[in-house]
């Protein structure tokens, strides 16, 4: 058994190590010396508590085979996979090992792989429903538009109802820019970078921004002074705002405060590497 590529080992009932092949002393990667003689629980402390030693134990006691895939893990912390048969013999139990840790690798490869092409076929899958969504939508916001465009024209500047019917024209207009990055999402919609003033692209969204986080968190605007222009898409802007509140809501749970501040800074290549 010496010469076999296989590992071979021999336990006793009083679980000392009796045998063991060139091939099994490699896969341990430990010395004879470590092994021979000595009891398994000295050898692989807290060993007793896995599944594996109920199979030995099973096998010493009742006399019964077992075959198992056992994952190891080595004090450098790197992962071993064995196939395992374990059969009774007069000496004690007798343990086949089959090293196939390259074949658990690749299988876990070809996991990660497979859910990549699902996320990706999922997302093409979302990206088509979102277009379309997103199309009609922007077709009836249309029709919004414009007869809210006709009504304010009809309203004096005066008149309470223009307020109103500007609030309208102001929510309608950040819809259909939601509806733009929900084709730009889809790639039926090409981004627009505007140059933009972000103190004022915040302000325009934060009565929407208060309704996101509740009544039991405050939401605190510090807007700084001669900031910067920026180029971006406007309506990405407004999507990055609301995923931010979103998030920041979620992790307070509660009653808190929310802090949206701008400023200038700039960002060296070391920084942004």
């Amino acid at each position: 058994m010496d010469h076999l590529l296989e590992g071979c080992q021999i336990i006793g009932f009083d679980w000392q190590y009796l045998y063991l092949n060139k091939a099994v002393i490699a896969q341990s990667r430990k010395t004879r010396e470590e092994l021979i003689g000595n009891r398994i629980m000295g050898v692989y402390p807290g060993i007793e508590e896995t599944e594996l030693f109920a199979l030995m134990k099973d096998c010493l006691e009742n006399r019964t085979s077992h075959l198992l895939e056992n994952k190891f893990t080595f004090p450098d912390d790197s992962i071993g996979w064995f196939e395992l048969r374990i059969e009774p013999v007069p000496e004690g139990l007798f343990i086949l090992s089959l090293d196939i840790t390259e074949r658990k690798n690749t299988e876990e490869e070809n996991k990660t792989l497979q859910a990549q092409l699902s996320q990706a076929q999922k997302m093409e899958s979302i990206g088509r429903l979102a277009g379309g969504v997103a199309h009609d939508f922007n077709n009836m916001l249309n029709v919004i538009l414009g007869y809210t465009d006709i009504a304010l024209e009809c309203v004096a500047n005066e008149d309470p109802l223009f307020h109103d019917l500007s609030e309208i024209k102001n929510a309608a207009d950040r819809a259909a820019d939601l509806t733009r990055q929900l084709l730009a999402f889809a790639r039926k919609q090409i981004v627009t970078p505007k140059v933009l003033d972000l103190n004022e692209t915040v302000e325009g969204m934060l009565k929407i921004l208060r309704r996101i986080i509740g009544e039991n968190i405050d939401l605190k605007w510090v807007p700084a002074n001669s900031l910067w222009m920026v180029k971006m898409d406007p309506s990405q802007v407004d999507q990055i705002l609301a995923n931010l509140c979103v998030n920041a809501r979620d992790a307070i749970a509660g009653v808190g405060t929310l802090v949206i501040e701008t400023g200038n800074a700039i960002f060296d290549e070391a920084y942004c590497e």
